[in-house]
């Protein structure tokens, strides 16, 4: 049985009630120190609004994650791009370019091109788990 986090994780989707957010980073308040849950919220099929959440919407305990949602050619293209895996394939010139460059991204632009290629972003962040490649190998000869 795997441990509830302690807090909002990036690259996650989580749902509460007609809720969605879309955690796009973790990071203290410049301010105060509190940490705060930044990313996206929406009801279902309406337009997302930028915002932060804190310690205190985390402890509603209500917040489900939902599982992220990988296609299998992405799945495919990282499997390539990381580690020329066999169940991978390699990506058009523009997304090969665009996981070349978020190779070489700080943390401020990384978050960007996590933020504007979800799909991509999480199949990067599998593949740098322990059994994130055997993962990645399933969706990507799935489909």
């Amino acid at each position: 049985m795997s441990e509830q986090p302690a807090f909002f994780q990036p690259g996650t989707t989580y749902l509460r009630g007609r809720w969605n957010f879309q955690c796009h980073a973790v990071a203290p308040n410049p301010f105060t120190g509190e940490i705060r849950a930044l990313g996206f919220l929406c009801r279902r099929d309406e337009t997302a609004s930028p915002i932060a959440l804190d310690p205190d919407d985390w402890a509603t305990g209500e917040w489900e994650p939902q599982p992220a949602h990988i296609p299998a050619a992405t799945a495919a293209h990282v499997l390539w791009h990381e580690h020329r895996d066999a169940n991978g394939y390699p990506a058009g010139s523009f997304t090969a370019a665009l996981l070349a460059l978020w190779d070489q991204a700080d943390d401020a632009n990384s978050a960007r091109l996590d933020a504007a290629w979800p799909d991509y972003a999480v199949a990067r962040g599998l593949a740098a788990t322990t059994d994130g490649l055997n993962r990645l190998r399933t969706i990507a000869t799935t489909n």
